[in-house]
């Protein structure tokens, strides 16, 4: 007569017991299907990432061989300017390695005040004597002191990133100018 009394109260604590069971199972169902995915994008990224530096890899490495056995200037020049150009390729590709690598262990993004005008000055220099073999006027258009809220590591890629490819595509003679306007 007893056990019938607790029994309801036993089928109780075991259909409890059960329901938590599987939230549990669920939610670790659902923790590693979320990591498989990300493990899965990383595999893919890095994939793709190698196979877009066998390209410019292997024009490298013909374009160099073809510049030991020329002569002529004007040819040998060529290969050097495609040589230099493959190298920037997958420098770019390496550097969004870093960056994706920067971004996807370290969290939230870091917002720190960076004075944006130093910031450009910088990434300037490391293309300062392309700037001037190809004769390429600079315009800088911001204040003195303005401070850009941005990531202190992540920023100079981007930056970075985008210096190099306006002095790769701007016309020998040309300008290039930077704007940083206060978002209002």
């Amino acid at each position: 007569v007893a056990l019938f009394r607790t029994l309801p109260y036993m089928l109780a604590i075991f259909a409890i017991l059960e329901l938590f069971a599987g939230i549990v199972l669920t939610l670790f169902r659902r923790y590693f299907m979320k990591k498989q995915e990300l493990e899965q994008q990383r595999q893919m990224f890095l994939h793709a990432i190698s196979h877009e530096i066998k390209t410019p890899s292997a024009i490298i490495k013909s374009a160099a061989e073809t510049l030991a056995e020329v002569q002529d200037g004007e040819q040998r020049a060529t290969f050097v300017q495609m040589i230099s150009e493959e190298v920037d390729h997958v420098d770019q590709l390496v550097n969004s390695m870093l960056v994706y690598t920067e971004t996807s262990e370290k969290g939230p993004v870091r917002k720190d005040a960076l004075e944006g005008k130093a910031l450009i000055e910088n990434s300037l220099k490391k293309y300062a004597s392309l700037i001037e073999k190809k004769n390429i006027s600079l315009e800088i258009g911001a204040e003195e002191h303005m401070n850009l809220r941005v990531d202190p590591k992540l920023f100079p890629y981007v930056l970075d990133n985008l210096v190099s490819n306006a002095v790769a595509h701007c016309d020998s003679g040309g300008i290039i100018r930077i704007e940083i306007e206060e978002k209002r």
